[in-house]
């Protein structure tokens, strides 16, 4: 019973000092976009390589003249205008199947009142998340995580079979192309920008890191 109560505690602690960091991350960008998930399963295909896009074609601009040179800030534009290409198409496929279904108002997320913003945070009884677009020109792939959440499941439940399948193969072609522009994105970073110069870029250091161990661990198994 004394363990079951210290897991409890223990959760619970882990829980709070989730909560707290985003807050503390809020208050650094007050109009991250608060964002409560109907479908987990969105959240968990989409918001990762959207956000390693995003802060790649970051890291490539910020190295501009030490370690990265216009080709590569014109390549990695191109990643990004790729990728908000496919947030476009998935956008009007939601706008067309879902007309009279559902509201999507990423403006009101942005300008809600930063109290309320983390009223929400510490109250939700679901997983919310912060959307933080950097600018303009990466802001439609976090529209588009907000419109398939929203959308998804009224679809599903209203429109026809064939409506349905167009919608599905609409939504997995976005995260197939999102997946692919993530890759795209770590590969140039990773072939211009020394790793421990990533320093405040943590989610692009940890997938090269992790990259390099899966290739020395296939060099070991292919010694074998």
């Amino acid at each position: 019973m004394e363990t079951k109560a210290k897991n409890r505690s223990s959760r619970k602690n882990r829980y709070e000092a989730r909560i707290e960091m985003k807050v503390k991350l809020l208050r650094q960008f007050p109009n991250a976009w608060v964002y409560e998930f109907k479908n987990p399963l969105v959240r968990e295909s989409a918001i990762r390589p959207i956000r390693i896009i995003e802060t790649g074609f970051n890291a490539v601009k910020e190295f501009w003249g030490y370690y990265t040179d216009e080709n590569d800030v014109l390549g990695a534009e191109k990643i990004v205008d790729e990728a908000v290409a496919g947030a476009d198409r998935v956008i009007r496929k939601a706008m067309e199947l879902g007309d009279g279904l559902a509201i999507v108002d990423t403006f009101r997320l942005e300008k809600m009142p930063l109290s309320q913003k983390e009223q929400f945070i510490r109250n939700s009884r679901n997983i919310v998340e912060l959307l933080i677009p950097t600018s303009d020109k990466v802001r439609p792939l976090y529209e588009a995580i907000v419109y398939i959440d929203t959308f998804d499941l009224p679809i599903k439940q209203n429109r026809s079979v064939e409506e349905v399948k167009s919608w599905i193969n609409a939504v997995k072609e976005f995260y197939d192309l999102v997946n692919s522009k993530k890759e795209e994105m770590i590969d140039l970073i990773a072939s211009k920008i020394p790793v421990n110069k990533l320093g405040r870029y943590k989610n692009i250091r940890y997938e090269i890191i992790n990259r390099q161990k899966g290739k020395n661990n296939e060099s070991v198994d292919l010694q074998q």
